[in-house]
Protein backbone atom coordinates (compact mmCIF):
# COMPACT_ATOMS: atom_id res chain seq x y z
CA UNK A 1 0.00 0.00 0.00
CA UNK A 2 1.09 3.27 -1.06
CA UNK A 3 1.67 6.62 1.50
CA UNK A 4 -0.97 8.45 -0.30
CA UNK A 5 -3.58 6.07 -0.12
CA UNK A 6 -3.61 6.09 3.72
CA UNK A 7 -5.27 9.55 2.93
CA UNK A 8 -7.42 8.52 0.28
CA UNK A 9 -10.47 7.45 2.01
CA UNK A 10 -13.99 9.61 1.88
CA UNK A 11 -16.91 9.85 4.26
CA UNK A 12 -20.77 9.91 3.31
CA UNK A 13 -22.95 12.46 5.06
CA UNK A 14 -26.32 12.01 5.15
CA UNK A 15 -28.44 14.56 4.99
CA UNK A 16 -31.64 12.90 5.33
CA UNK A 17 -34.78 11.71 3.52
CA UNK A 18 -31.97 9.68 1.79
CA UNK A 19 -30.05 12.69 0.49
CA UNK A 20 -26.40 11.95 1.10
CA UNK A 21 -22.90 13.89 0.08
CA UNK A 22 -19.42 11.89 -0.43
CA UNK A 23 -16.68 14.25 0.75
CA UNK A 24 -13.13 12.92 0.78
CA UNK A 25 -11.48 12.43 4.34
CA UNK A 26 -8.26 14.10 3.79
CA UNK A 27 -7.81 17.13 1.20
CA UNK A 28 -5.14 17.59 -1.18
CA UNK A 29 -2.15 20.14 0.52
CA UNK A 30 -2.29 22.44 -2.46
CA UNK A 31 -6.81 22.40 -2.16
CA UNK A 32 -6.43 23.24 1.78
CA UNK A 33 -4.08 25.48 1.44
CA UNK A 34 -6.10 27.57 -1.70
CA UNK A 35 -8.91 27.49 0.67
CA UNK A 36 -7.38 28.41 3.90
CA UNK A 37 -5.88 32.01 1.93
CA UNK A 38 -9.12 32.64 0.42
CA UNK A 39 -10.47 32.44 4.47
CA UNK A 40 -8.42 35.74 5.87
CA UNK A 41 -7.45 39.38 4.31
CA UNK A 42 -4.91 41.54 5.40
CA UNK A 43 -4.42 44.99 3.62
CA UNK A 44 -1.74 47.42 4.86
CA UNK A 45 -2.20 50.98 4.55
CA UNK A 46 0.67 53.14 5.19
CA UNK A 47 0.26 57.08 5.88
CA UNK A 48 3.21 59.30 6.31
CA UNK A 49 3.13 62.77 7.61
CA UNK A 50 6.90 63.90 6.15
CA UNK A 51 8.41 62.64 9.67
CA UNK A 52 6.16 59.68 11.15
CA UNK A 53 4.64 57.00 9.35
CA UNK A 54 1.60 54.92 10.41
CA UNK A 55 0.84 51.22 9.03
CA UNK A 56 -2.77 51.06 9.67
CA UNK A 57 -3.69 46.95 9.11
CA UNK A 58 -7.39 45.69 8.35
CA UNK A 59 -8.31 42.25 8.01
CA UNK A 60 -11.67 40.38 7.36
CA UNK A 61 -12.65 37.29 6.55
CA UNK A 62 -14.30 35.91 3.43
CA UNK A 63 -15.88 32.72 5.02
CA UNK A 64 -18.73 31.98 2.14
CA UNK A 65 -15.61 31.87 -0.50
CA UNK A 66 -13.61 30.05 2.18
CA UNK A 67 -16.30 27.36 2.66
CA UNK A 68 -16.94 26.93 -1.11
CA UNK A 69 -13.19 26.33 -2.21
CA UNK A 70 -13.32 23.88 1.02
CA UNK A 71 -16.55 21.80 -0.33
CA UNK A 72 -15.26 22.30 -4.28
CA UNK A 73 -12.31 20.61 -2.78
CA UNK A 74 -14.05 17.79 -0.83
CA UNK A 75 -16.80 16.75 -2.16
CA UNK A 76 -16.67 13.71 -4.70
CA UNK A 77 -20.26 13.06 -5.24
CA UNK A 78 -24.17 13.45 -4.41
CA UNK A 79 -27.27 12.56 -4.86
CA UNK A 80 -28.92 16.08 -3.97
CA UNK A 81 -31.12 17.19 -6.27
CA UNK A 82 -33.25 20.59 -7.50
CA UNK A 83 -36.49 21.70 -6.96
CA UNK A 84 -37.67 19.86 -10.26
CA UNK A 85 -35.67 16.33 -8.66
CA UNK A 86 -33.15 17.07 -10.98
CA UNK A 87 -29.54 15.92 -9.94
CA UNK A 88 -27.40 18.88 -9.31
CA UNK A 89 -24.08 19.00 -11.53
CA UNK A 90 -20.52 18.08 -10.01
CA UNK A 91 -19.40 18.38 -13.39
CA UNK A 92 -18.24 20.58 -15.31
CA UNK A 93 -16.26 22.96 -12.79
CA UNK A 94 -18.71 26.20 -13.46
CA UNK A 95 -21.30 24.01 -12.67
CA UNK A 96 -20.23 22.45 -9.79
CA UNK A 97 -19.56 25.50 -8.29
CA UNK A 98 -22.68 26.72 -9.15
CA UNK A 99 -24.53 23.90 -7.27
CA UNK A 100 -22.45 24.18 -4.15
CA UNK A 101 -23.78 27.70 -4.34
CA UNK A 102 -27.20 26.85 -4.05
CA UNK A 103 -26.74 24.73 -0.79
CA UNK A 104 -28.68 25.97 1.85
CA UNK A 105 -26.61 27.60 4.37
CA UNK A 106 -27.12 24.90 7.18
CA UNK A 107 -25.68 22.09 5.00
CA UNK A 108 -23.21 23.97 3.64
CA UNK A 109 -22.13 24.80 7.29
CA UNK A 110 -22.46 21.21 8.61
CA UNK A 111 -20.21 20.08 5.10
CA UNK A 112 -17.94 22.67 6.13
CA UNK A 113 -17.89 21.30 9.85
CA UNK A 114 -17.26 17.88 8.65
CA UNK A 115 -14.15 18.37 6.28
CA UNK A 116 -12.76 20.83 9.09
CA UNK A 117 -12.95 18.09 11.73
CA UNK A 118 -11.22 15.27 9.07
CA UNK A 119 -8.39 17.73 8.82
CA UNK A 120 -7.76 18.24 12.65
CA UNK A 121 -8.09 14.51 12.80
CA UNK A 122 -4.19 12.06 13.42
CA UNK A 123 -4.13 9.71 10.72
CA UNK A 124 -2.37 6.30 12.20
CA UNK A 125 -1.37 3.27 10.46
CA UNK A 126 -3.19 -0.14 12.14
CA UNK A 127 0.42 -0.63 13.74
CA UNK A 128 0.50 2.50 15.14
CA UNK A 129 -2.68 2.76 16.09
CA UNK A 130 -1.92 -0.43 18.26
CA UNK A 131 1.47 1.05 19.78
CA UNK A 132 -0.57 3.97 21.60
CA UNK A 133 -2.93 3.41 24.78
CA UNK A 134 -6.64 4.74 24.40
CA UNK A 135 -7.61 8.58 24.83
CA UNK A 136 -7.08 9.73 28.30
CA UNK A 137 -4.58 7.00 28.85
CA UNK A 138 -1.73 9.76 28.26
CA UNK A 139 -0.46 8.31 24.90
CA UNK A 140 2.25 6.47 25.89
CA UNK A 141 3.14 3.86 24.16
CA UNK A 142 2.04 0.29 25.58
CA UNK A 143 5.10 -1.29 27.20
CA UNK A 144 6.73 2.18 28.44
CA UNK A 145 5.85 3.56 31.24
CA UNK A 146 6.44 7.52 32.58
CA UNK A 147 9.37 8.85 30.40
CA UNK A 148 12.67 9.47 32.65
CA UNK A 149 13.57 7.87 35.64
CA UNK A 150 10.93 5.81 37.04
CA UNK A 151 11.73 6.51 40.46
CA UNK A 152 10.68 10.00 39.48
CA UNK A 153 7.32 8.74 38.41
CA UNK A 154 4.08 10.34 40.12
CA UNK A 155 2.27 7.55 42.15
CA UNK A 156 -1.23 7.46 40.47
CA UNK A 157 -3.12 10.86 41.41
CA UNK A 158 0.24 12.36 42.59
CA UNK A 159 1.41 15.40 41.47
CA UNK A 160 4.99 15.45 40.33
CA UNK A 161 7.09 18.08 41.50
CA UNK A 162 10.23 19.87 39.99
CA UNK A 163 12.40 18.52 42.00
CA UNK A 164 10.89 14.95 41.54
CA UNK A 165 9.29 14.22 44.38
CA UNK A 166 5.38 13.65 45.14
Amino acid sequence: MGFLSRYSGTDIIDLGDSYSVTILQHLPGDAQEAAEAAKVKAVANVESDGENRTVAVETSQDMARYTTLLLHAAIVGWNLTDERDQLLPLAPDEQRLASIKRLPAEVRTRLREHIEANMKAEVRTPDEQRQFRGAGDGGAPVGEGWPGDPAGSPAPGGVLDPAGSL
